[in-house]
């Protein structure tokens, strides 16, 4: 990438994220980056077209996190974890606003849905997801699950969008749990209840 549209990016995200898509002029982007309007219009379509682009980039970027978490020595359980942490930061980052004009695009999802795909078919071959259910229905129950995300009376019930994200993704993974994951799962809630009990007699 050159460092015109470098600069072009980077601008876009940041004002897309304080003001929301449809507030923010190409000009104003151009004005702050520093870059001419023809400039702009060889890189990218219109505005929209950046704002895609940005998303696109955070996508793969959370990707790219959730391969090293999937190669990392640990247990799966701190990887589900992790993975709602990132899941909950992405959502939030694009403000309530931007989140808005986002729903609104024609973001190409197929890439990332493969990669969970993938996963899925892998976490199975390991033991920790549930191999009694085709992956491909998982997939569609996780991108139904997903597009909840994006219904307005269900995101009128929440305060902001990572606490939504999170019930998403708990819902979905522990449904997709093997017998084994779960059985574990419970044990650590019920050792973290031991603890917490423990210590309100103390």
């Amino acid at each position: 990438m050159s460092h015109k549209r470098d600069q072009l990016v980077e601008m876009g995200e940041a004002l897309f994220v304080k003001h929301g898509m449809r507030r923010v002029t190409v000009e104003e982007i151009c004005r702050r980056a520093g870059v001419s309007k023809p400039t702009f219009y060889k890189h990218f379509r219109n505005k929209a077209a950046l704002a895609r682009y940005v998303d696109e980039l955070w996508i793969e970027e959370a990707l790219q996190q959730i391969d090293a978490i999937q190669a990392a020595e640990f247990p799966f359980s701190e990887k589900m974890e992790q993975i709602l942490a990132l899941k909950q930061e992405l959502a939030a980052r694009p403000g309530p606003e931007f989140l808005q004009d986002l729903i609104g695009l024609d973001i190409d999802l197929s890439h990332g849905l493969r990669r969970v795909m993938d996963f899925l078919v892998k976490s199975q071959q390991e033991g920790d997801v549930r191999a009694d259910i085709r992956p491909e229905f998982l997939l569609a129950a996780f991108e139904a699950l997903n597009s909840l995300q994006y219904d307005q009376r269900i995101r009128d019930l929440y305060e902001d969008a990572e606490t939504l994200a999170g019930d998403v993704f708990k819902l979905f993974y522990t449904g997709a749990l093997s017998r084994e994951q779960r059985e574990a799962s419970l044990v650590e809630s019920e050792a973290g209840a031991g603890s917490v009990a423990e210590g309100e007699y103390q």
